[in-house]
Order: C-alpha cells, then sequence, then structure tokens
C-alpha cells in the first residue's frame, strides 16, 4: 500500500467514527502501517502532520475527563466539507461545456456527471479536448454504487467486500470508498488495483449513506519520488483560480503585476505536470529545470 492509499483511508477512518479513536485502536483497523508500536507511532505523526498540511482537521480529544493521556482522533465533518463554490451563470456554462468535451473510452457516459448541472447537447460530433484513462472495473463500481449493492473483489492478493458509497478522480487516479465489511470501517481502494473481476450482490442492500464527503487531496505531494521544490508563476488574471483549486497547499508571494509565484513540495512529478496541464498557458513552472521540462515535453508531444 502506497502513502496516499493509507492517508485516504486514515482519512476515511477518522471522518466515520462517531467517537475519537485511540491510536491503540486506529492501529488495529488501519491497514498499511508497520506492526512494532514504535514505528506505527512514528509513521502515524508523520501522516497525521502531512493531512493537518493539507487543511484537512484531524482533532484531539481527551476520551478520560481524569486521564491528561486519554486522547482519542477524529475529523470533523461540518470542518473537512467543501463549501459551496457558488459558482455564476457563466460558470456554471462554462463547466458544462467543459464536460461536454469530455471522453473516458466509451466505458462511462456523461449521466455519471449530470450532477454538475447538466450537460448541454453538443452532438454526437463534439470534439473531445481531453480523455480519461478508465480502470477495467470502473463502471461496475459507479453501478454499484448507484444501484447500492455490495461488492466482492481482490485487492493486492486480498479477498475484499465493501459497500461502495462513492467514486473519486483524484490524481490521475480511480478511487472507490465506502464501508469494508469485514473491517467495519470506512476504506479506499485504488481502482487499476483491483485484481479481480468484481462479484456484486442484491441493490439496496445498504442504506444510502446520504452526503460522503469526498477526499481532498494534493497528490504530487504523496509520490515516492525525493521531494523537489517547484516554484510557479501564475498569470495575474489567474491568481484566484489557483489559490481556489491549491486550497492551503504552496507558499504564496504576490507580484507587483498581479501575479502570485507559488512554491510547492512535489514528490510526484506526474501529477505535478497534470496539475499544470489545467491551468494551460496560465502557469509557468520556472524551477526546477526537470520539472520544468517535464512539462514542456507533454506538451510538445501531446500536440504533434
Amino acid at each position: 500500500m502506497d502513502k496516499l492509499e493509507r492517508l485516504l483511508n486514515l482519512t476515511a477512518l477518522l471522518l466515520e467514527t462517531s467517537r475519537p479513536l485511540p491510536i491503540v485502536e486506529i492501529q488495529q483497523l488501519m491497514d498499511g502501517y508497520p506492526a512494532d508500536p514504535d514505528s506505527f507511532r512514528r509513521t502515524f505523526e508523520r501522516d497525521k502532520r502531512d493531512l493537518r498540511a493539507e487543511g484537512i482537521p484531524i482533532d484531539v480529544v481527551q476520551i478520560d475527563p481524569a486521564d491528561e493521556t486519554s486522547l482519542g482522533y477524529r475529523i470533523d465533518h461540518a470542518s473537512y466539507a467543501q463549501t459551496d463554490p457558488g459558482l455564476a451563470p457563466e460558470e456554471l456554462v462554462a463547466l458544462r461545456l467543459a464536460v461536454a468535451q469530455l471522453r473516458m473510452d466509451g466505458q462511462v457516459g456523461l449521466d455519471t456527471f449530470r450532477k454538475l448541472g447538466g450537460v448541454p447537447d453538443l452532438g454526437t460530433d463534439a470534439a473531445a479536448i481531453t480523455r480519461l484513462d478508465v480502470p477495467e472495473y470502473l463502471r461496475v463500481f459507479v453501478d454499484a454504487t448507484r444501484e447500492r449493492r455490495s461488492v466482492n473483489f481482490e485487492y493486492q492478493r486480498q479477498k475484499r467486500r465493501m459497500e461502495p458509497h462513492r467514486v473519486d478522480h483524484r490524481g490521475a487516479q480511480w478511487y472507490v470508498s465506502g464501508r469494508d465489511l469485514d473491517r467495519d470501517a470506512r476504506r479506499t481502494f485504488r481502482l487499476d488495483r483491483v485484481e479481480s473481476k468484481p462479484e456484486c450482490g442484491p441493490p439496496n442492500a445498504f442504506v444510502d449513506p446520504g452526503d460522503v464527503p469526498g477526499l481532498r487531496f494534493e497528490p504530487w505531494r504523496f509520490g515516492d519520488e525525493p521531494e523537489q521544490i517547484a516554484t510557479v508563476r501564475i498569470d495575474a488574471d489567474h491568481v484566484h483560480v489557483a489559490r481556489g483549486r491549491l486550497g492551503g497547499a504552496g507558499e504564496w508571494t504576490d507580484q507587483a503585476d498581479g501575479s502570485a509565484l507559488v512554491v510547492l513540495r512535489v514528490t510526484d512529478s506526474d501529477t505535478f505536470r497534470d496539475l499544470m496541464i489545467e491551468f494551460l498557458d496560465h502557469a509557468e513552472v520556472l524551477e526546477p529545470l526537470t520539472l520544468r521540462d517535464s512539462v514542456l515535453e507533454w506538451i510538445r508531444t501531446s500536440v504533434t
């Protein structure tokens, strides 16, 4: 299990719990951590620090009023949930047009995304400006989530059973989140790592949990590469958009001409490149040169 996946599962566990969880209980419920208690605690503290750096509010609560050392951890839903973006009518139109030009290898229709506000009918000949890689079993998990079917599948050589609550796309990867039936805890799985065809149970097998919050991450920070410090220049007319996209990530410096420099810590160059592509020509990677060259080479390859 990689670090990003472990952080996703830790976030899900602390979101789902109805009471603060002591660290011993977290170790029992979580996969992907060292078995040794000291090693677990060190890894857990690093993960906790990284999640807080990404703006995820982990509360520490004294469980026993008579014992100051009896601490538990949880994430408050209200503090974690993303607020309504408050899109203006013209912004919603732009969003609809963008979704209308999205193609997903024919495996998932645009109905999946109509909750964004609807997609105008541009006809079957509308040109696609981008494509998303689709894992083999995405459709199965999307349907199971909508129809509230439990799913059995093999994942990293283990049999898993879950109630799928939502499917997300983060950092060029697809994830399914829900309740792990064997562990009775919230878990998140990367769909490209599902190793067997999922077997679905009957419909309406569980109660719809309602508005399950999505998982917010800056995945360019959670790779396995040596850390690089990237400096990016954002055009003046896109600084507001970029600040909203990056959330609390990065160190910002406003420039006299209205533009801004943002410094990001990068350990996954592929997802960092994907982030830069989102801004088209309104963002320029200044350093390091390796990351700058990677973005430019991808653009040259894509347009030729």
